[in-house]
């Protein structure tokens, strides 16, 4: 079985309905083969290698896919794309928008190169550091809210989960460096947690608390580790799908049946509280993954796990005695 966590279940799925499935070289990224007599699918970086090129070069870009959600009638985040060139006016705009604001990689995934920051210095500090001219940074509003990862399968809304940021939560006894290593102890022994990492992001973020790794928290208090949800950082996957309001998954029918030929798509989504009704203002679409990682909901931290793999299976291989297992 695949180490991978997606994967996994993507394999386990496969064994369980009866499919053949094992590793591939045929396409780079993609090392999962999943086939039946007729029908031949391969699994990885990238996502499904029946997925639309076209759908999934507009999810890969953060700007792209922001005008995409807009003409299908999301909510989205207020950004705007920059060269490193163009350092000078990417400050002015985050300045417009008000601080904090996030840059991020317009082709970034995994939460890599996103960072919050606080004023001009930190935005024009974050573009220096940036060699080649041609990588687009993208400048957006710093949006208070959860997040959420909400996924589809062949248009259909399946799955959502809360994505929380590395944290832990106090003893009244331990120091925070304690306190994470027995999270990690914890997160060991679990299928898809990665260990908490501390790096100089963990003690930037604990100092803007007021905080060290070296400080004791009061019993029952909630410490954030880092800005970012990524689990790959140590984030965690709650599951909210039987808890978010209906009307977060109508206002999203439009986007993930646009996006239906993905076979599997993520919708990053912020809402301000997942059980009251969406308006214009408590919720907005922040990117949509053409990859996205559905051990998210396999392998939730908290709560019901949500056969995505299983339902995207059935799609791509829509046999009777398949679907009856």
């Amino acid at each position: 079985m695949p180490r991978n966590a997606s994967m996994y279940a993507i394999a386990r799925a496969a064994r369980a309905a009866g499919l053949r499935y094992g590793r591939s070289r045929r396409f780079k990224g993609k090392p999962l083969l999943v086939s039946d007599a007729t029908t031949r699918v391969y699994f990885g970086r990238g996502g499904c290698s029946l997925s639309s090129r076209r759908k999934l070069r507009i999810a890969k870009s953060k700007s792209r896919t922001r005008r995409f959600l807009e003409r299908h009638g999301c909510n989205t985040i207020t950004g705007k794309r920059f060269l490193p060139s163009q350092a000078s006016a990417a400050v002015r705009y985050a300045r417009r928008l008000g601080f904090p604001v996030i840059l991020k990689p317009d082709d970034g995934s995994k939460g890599r190169g996103v960072e919050k920051l606080h004023d001009a210095e930190g935005v024009a500090r974050y573009l220096s550091r940036l060699s080649d001219d041609r990588q687009g940074v993208v400048v957006e509003t710093f949006f208070a809210a959860q997040e959420y990862r909400i996924t589809a399968v062949n248009g259909q809304l399946l799955g959502v989960a809360n994505r929380v940021p590395a944290n832990v939560t106090g003893d009244g006894a331990s120091t925070i460096h304690e306190l994470i290593a027995a999270k990690n102890a914890i997160r060991s022994r679990r299928r898809a947690c990665p260990p908490i990492v501390v790096d100089p992001v963990v003690t930037a973020v604990l100092g803007r608390q007021g905080l060290s790794l070296a400080s004791i928290v009061d019993k029952d208090v909630r410490i954030t580790l880092r800005d970012s949800t990524n689990v790959s950082l140590g984030g965690e996957s709650v599951d909210m799908t039987e808890a978010i309001h209906p009307g977060y998954l109508k206002a999203l029918e439009g986007a993930a049946r646009a996006f239906s030929d993905i076979v599997m798509v993520g919708f990053d989504v912020f809402i301000e509280d997942i059980r009251r009704p969406p308006d214009d203002t408590n919720w907005a679409v922040l990117e949509v993954n053409g990859s996205p990682m559905i051990s998210l909901h396999h392998f939730p931290w908290e709560g019901e796990e949500r056969d995505i793999a299983g339902a995207a299976l059935r799609e791509l291989f829509p046999d009777p005695h398949f679907c009856s297992r």
